[in-house]
């Protein structure tokens, strides 16, 4: 992202409880670990929202881009 090390999206409705158990989904499996927007809300504002953080380096990136394709092998 311009301008920022993090993005904040939307979490897809993919099956799971809600956006905590599916970020410990993703760092438990996938090995990549979003935070749930409501730690940084304390309203409903956060809910449905991931956090990721990109302050690494391009290799890091290449690791994390190798990892996340492999959620399609995974069911909720």
């Amino acid at each position: 992202p311009k301008g920022a090390y993090y993005v904040i999206t939307k979490y897809p409705d993919c099956g799971y409880e809600d956006e905590t158990t599916f970020s410990f989904f993703l760092s438990s499996k996938i090995g990549v670990t979003p935070v749930p927007g409501k730690a940084f809300h304390d309203s409903e504002l956060g809910k449905a929202y991931i956090r990721f953080a990109f302050p690494k380096r391009p290799e890091t990136f290449e690791a994390v881009k190798e990892r996340l394709s492999n959620l399609r092998h995974y069911h909720a």
